[in-house]
């Protein structure tokens, strides 16, 4: 027990002399910015200097001045020019000083951070070891409150590491494609056994227009909506927490949903004074019921940063003693589209029970994909037109009333959207792009049409199915 306690001391060492450090590069860098500023407002004076004397030199000049005093002007102008070209100097010098210290920081902290993680996590074993082993409850109790520290201690860590990069610019965000309802209820399973022991109901429930799957950083989210969870059961005492996930939008044009994660407790809530300073870095926040409830601030400031950077943010409403509901918004979350390669499943298709008197149209090269849609309607009694040249379409779009379009989209934004506007005056019938990339990579913003789907190339038969079904059988 000595030797694990003396490991948590060296750990807790080597993390107050971390954030000394990374406090000591902040403190610069603002110190450096500062005086950036102050220079560039001293060369836009200078500059308005410049131009006046250019001004009053002329209008000497064209009046017939003494000599003398043009001369004085243009000396004048010499010396500003001297001067505003050494300040440009010294602005670029110190911001290749400050970009060298933003650097210096990061590699300083990356380094750091491996070291201190090791101890941490020796610290976290030995202390699962212990608690195996450890019968004695008093025994018991200190082992948990080192685990608990030795948490904590690497949470501060990689926080702190993730503020750096984000100052740094080297925070990434890495999208993948998220099984939404397998993420939301494997991450409320992981913390019903903390809400049990304190006696809390802890409860899901997701909007039925959800969908099933999304494309966002599944571990930054989960990291966010976690601290969120954490924090409500943390200062709840009795009652409940709940996560509530809600569709605020769905644009079926560019292929994305707004939704909101709502983290609802019935804890002691946050006073008003205090409210302002919630996402305020290294401020504390006295709960006042308890001595015990303070936060660092910390973790729900650079949560609310990446949110930002994840196009989201994070709001709260709270009351004192009534509880707190925060609120976790991400915007513009893409659909995944699925293709052939992703080896959907394409069996139990059967076009056969489109509708008969359908009339479906696709503009499209001539090729596998193309070929696909024609092969797929061939077992249905829906009329298929299909065409490569976009003139004949257009004719027979003027003589026949179709019911479903589906056109390459590099045809459909051709000419800077003139093909989308032509399609979107001549006719009512939904239209299904055929796409290369995600749909975010593709500007629609010259299109007056509101599209009805998507399809990935090359074309999975099953998504044509499921998508013609939806369209043509409704």
């Amino acid at each position: 027990m000595e030797n694990q306690l003396t490991i948590l001391a060296v750990v807790s060492i080597f993390i107050l002399t971390y954030l000394f450090l990374y406090l000591f590069f902040r403190a610069q860098q603002k110190k450096q910015d500062l005086e950036i500023m102050m220079l560039m407002q001293q060369r836009g004076i200078l500059d308005k200097q410049l131009q006046d004397s250019e001004l009053n030199t002329t209008l000497e000049d064209s009046k017939g001045a003494k000599s003398k005093l043009v001369y004085e002007q243009t000396k004048k102008i010499e010396i500003l020019e001297l001067e505003l070209a050494r300040q440009k100097k010294r602005i670029h010098e110190l911001k290749l000083v400050a970009q060298n210290a933003s650097m210096a920081q990061q590699h300083f902290l990356s380094n750091v951070s491996s070291e201190i993680k090791r101890p941490v996590e020796a610290v976290l074993d030995f202390s699962e070891d212990l608690k195996k082993s450890t019968q004695n409850k008093t025994s018991l109790s200190l082992v948990q409150n080192i685990t608990d520290a030795s948490n904590q201690l690497h949470f501060i860590l990689k926080d702190i590491l993730d503020l750096s990069k984000m100052q740094a610019k080297t925070f990434e965000i890495e999208e993948k494609v998220v099984d939404v309802e397998s993420f939301l209820s494997s991450l409320v399973a992981r913390k019903q056994t903390i809400a049990t022991q304190k006696s809390l109901l802890l409860s899901l429930e997701a909007d039925q227009n959800l969908p099933n799957f999304l494309i966002f950083d599944s571990q930054k989210v989960e990291n966010i909506l976690e601290n969120l969870i954490d924090n409500a059961i943390k200062y709840t005492k009795d009652g409940y927490v709940k996560v509530n996930v809600l569709v605020d939008r769905n644009s079926e044009k560019v292929n994305t949903v707004d939704i909101s994660f709502y983290v609802e407790d019935t804890g002691v809530g946050i006073s008003e004074e205090f409210q302002d300073k919630v996402f305020t870095i290294f401020e504390r926040v006295d709960a006042k019921e308890n001595e015990n409830l303070h936060t660092a601030g910390l973790g729900l400031s650079i949560d609310k940063q990446i949110a930002l950077l994840m196009n989201g943010d994070i709001t709260f409403k709270s009351e004192t003693s009534k509880g707190s509901v925060f609120r976790f918004s991400l915007r513009g979350l893409e659909l995944p589209l699925w293709s052939k390669e992703d080896r959907v499943d394409d069996k139990n298709v059967d076009f056969a029970f489109i509708d008969e008197s359908a009339k479906v149209m696709i503009i499209a090269e001539y090729n596998q994909n193309h070929q696909t849609i024609i092969d797929s309607f061939a077992q249905s009694q829906a009329t298929l037109f299909s065409y490569s040249n976009l003139r004949e379409a257009m004719q027979t779009l003027k003589s026949e009333e179709i019911d479903l379009i589906f056109i390459d989209v590099e045809i459909l934004n051709n000419d800077e959207g003139a093909v989308s506007k032509v399609i979107a005056n001549t006719t009512t019938a939904d239209v299904v792009a055929l796409v290369s990339s995600r749909v975010k990579e593709i500007d629609f913003s010259n299109s007056p049409l509101v599209l009805s789907g998507f399809l990935k190339k090359p074309l999975s038969k099953g998504e044509l199915f499921q998508i013609s079904m939806k369209l043509l059988n409704r």
